[in-house]
This record gives structure tokens, C-alpha cells and sequence, in this order.
């Protein structure tokens, strides 16, 4: 379910019930988001819950971001996800990017660098991308 709040503000909600095999393995998925755009600027926030009946195996996550049209050619935007996972043995896992395009007629160029440390709750298990991208539309 969404829709728009009010002019430049969406906000919306999602809810899901895996029956797993048992109820021991039933998991329920909620997420909430907002984004808001105005003057060229986007920002947008969601929150996402894994829960399962045992407890130890929950998942919720925070994401949010925000973009700026500079002009009608070059965008730049940053992103922050966090991820925590409700297991002892797990570690908080955090991953950020920041990316940027430039468009020029049937061209563009993009280009990103993201990192991730402690991917899947895994103390030392970091992760770098950096991506550049060169497409032609025809």
C-alpha cells in the first residue's frame, strides 16, 4: 500500500506471512518507506522487519538515501544501508555508496563506489565495488 502524503511525499507499507513447515519456521516481512522529492532534491528512508516466531533468527534493517538533479544532465546521490541481524554470533553489517551520471544526448556515463563491512552479519567479510559504466541509447 502507497500513495502520495502530500505534493512531493510518498509513504508507504507492506506486510507479508511465509508459513514455513512448522511454525517455528514462519517468518512475517513488514517494511515502511518515505521519500520525498522537491527542487530537484530526493531523499527516502525505509525500515524493513524479518521476524520469526524463535526469535533468533530476526532481521531489520534501515536504508536511506538522497539524490540531487545538479543540472537536467548530472545527478549525484549517496546511500547508507544497516543491517542488524538478531543472532549473538552476528555483527551489525554496514554498507554505503555514492554514485554519479552525467547524460549528454543518447550517452551516458555512470559511475558508483560502494562498500560493505560485515556483509551478512560476518565479522571481516567487507566487500568494495567501484563501477563505471559507458551505454548509448539508439
Amino acid at each position: 500500500l502507497s500513495g502520495e502524503v502530500s505534493e512531493g511525499l510518498e509513504a508507504g507499507i507492506g506486510y507479508g506471512d511465509i508459513s514455513g513447515s512448522s511454525t517455528a519456521n514462519d517468518e512475517t516481512q513488514t517494511t515502511v518507506y518515505a521519500k520525498y522529492a522537491n527542487s530537484g532534491i530526493t531523499v527516502a528512508l525505509q525500515r524493513t522487519d524479518l521476524d520469526k516466531p524463535a526469535g533468533t533468527k530476526d532481521i531489520v534493517s534501515l536504508g536511506y538515501g538522497a539524490t540531487f538533479q545538479v543540472n537536467p544532465d548530472f545527478a549525484i546521490g549517496v546511500s547508507r544501508l544497516d543491517v542488524d541481524f538478531d543472532n549473538a554470533a552476528s555483527i551489525e553489517q554496514e554498507s554505503s555508496a555514492i554514485g554519479a551520471s552525467y547524460t549528454m544526448g543518447s550517452m551516458a556515463l555512470k559511475g558508483t563506489m560502494a562498500s560493505t563491512d560485515a556483509a551478512g552479519g560476518v565479522s571481516g567479510a567487507d566487500d568494495k565495488h567501484t563501477e563505471i559504466v559507458l551505454s548509448f541509447n539508439f
